[in-house]
């Protein structure tokens, strides 16, 4: 009944400047779009709250005895949408990070939308279990619906930022297996399509290597399978000189959860690696590796999506042959786990032909992009 009532004293309004047109006799014009012509509000919903710098990009807006410790961030534009998409209003957070919007109707459906500045990523949303405390914002920069009930103001609506330091790069450690073996011969929730049966962990980037190997390290075992069973050592400590992580590339800045809170969720790395203890191996191996003499050119690829161990339900919507550089979708779904590609080829030309690759979503073991520390290269 509140909306009829509105839309009789718009009418009344306008009837006393213009006048007021029967809806019933010759118009075209619905009452409907007379009230969406409107340029004032009527509501009485209020939406808003506080974009902060997340200090330690937790997610969670810390306190001390009840008091912000980190501090909010003025200037930054906030618009507000219905959850159909048409854009209601624009503003921008004050000196002390606040924003809000009044005089909304209660009887719609809303999101709102935070511009990222130059600088910045968004923080984890939805952490430590608080709506007073946390972030709200997905990675798309807007909220899930806001379904008002009825007038009662809706003042939790926050956007933590953290900062991104001049000098972007990360490192990367862990390990991990595959899905036990069990394949079907199609890549399929992460089922290799050759069926080899593999292991692999390491580091990349992370400046803990003694020389020559500063760079990391990276150890690939194929235990079973068509490719047969071998080592493949990259930058290890007990590969020969000659082998290493030559070069790390991290992109596509933002925030997976529950995978680890740095600035990036995918990373590529390449460098030389030799092959050890060589039990069996296919034909592309013939001529072309010498065990414990050969070098050849490796990449390896990494999404650090979320925890692995779900291999077997992986959702519909991960790719089956991946992310990024190789893989048919170009930035990681926070949706899916972590995925592993490695891709070696003949010789230490990165043109050579590919003698050996796999790929999945690990069923085991932990992979995680960390951002750089002072150690770090």
């Amino acid at each position: 009944m509140r909306y009829h009532v509105r839309f009789l004293l718009l009418c009344t309004i306008a009837a006393l400047t213009a006048g007021c047109a029967d809806t019933n006799e010759n118009s075209t014009t619905t009452p409907e779009a007379n009230v969406a012509m409107t340029p004032f509000q009527v509501g009485c919903l209020e939406i808003g709250d506080r974009v902060w710098l997340d200090a330690n990009c937790d997610g969670i807006q810390n306190k001390v005895d009840g008091v912000e410790t980190e501090q909010g961030l003025p200037d930054v534009v906030v618009r507000l949408f219905t959850c159909d998409g048409d854009f209601v209003a624009e503003t921008t957070t004050n000196a002390s990070g606040n924003y809000s919007f009044t005089g909304l109707d209660e009887y719609l459906i809303y999101k709102v939308c935070f511009e990222l500045p130059d600088g910045y990523v968004f923080s984890p949303a939805n952490q430590g279990g608080s709506e007073g405390t946390d972030s709200d914002v997905n990675l798309d920069g807007c909220t899930d619906c806001i379904d008002p009930s009825d007038c009662k103001p809706i003042r939790y609506i926050d956007a933590g930022l953290c900062e991104i330091e001049e000098a972007t790069g990360c490192r990367m450690t862990g390990g991990g297996v595959n899905e036990l073996g069990e394949w079907n011969g199609t890549l399929s929730n992460g089922r290799a399509s050759n069926g080899d049966r593999y292991t692999f962990g390491g580091q990349a980037g992370a400046n803990t290597a003694l020389p020559p190997q500063p760079a990391g390290e990276w150890e690939h075992n194929n235990h079973s399978g068509p490719s047969g069973s071998f080592a493949f050592h990259g930058g290890t400590h007990s590969a020969p000189d000659g082998t290493e992580i030559s070069l790390i590339e991290c992109y596509d800045d933002g925030f997976c959860n529950p995978a680890r809170h740095a600035p990036t969720k995918q990373i590529d790395f390449y460098g030389v690696g030799q092959f050890h203890n060589v039990k069996s191996a296919p034909p592309a191996f013939t001529g072309v590796v010498v065990e414990h003499q050969s070098l050849h050119y490796f990449e390896v690829n990494v999404d650090d999506g979320g925890e692995p161990g779900r291999g077997k339900t992986v959702p519909n919507s991960c790719p089956a042959d991946g992310f990024g550089r190789n893989g048919s979708v170009e930035l990681v779904d926070c949706a899916c786990p972590d995925y592993y590609r490695i891709i070696i080829h003949a010789t230490t030309d990165p043109n050579s032909p590919v003698i050996y690759t796999v790929a999945g979503y690990p069923a085991g073991g932990n992979l995680q992009i960390h951002p750089l520390t002072g150690f770090d290269n």
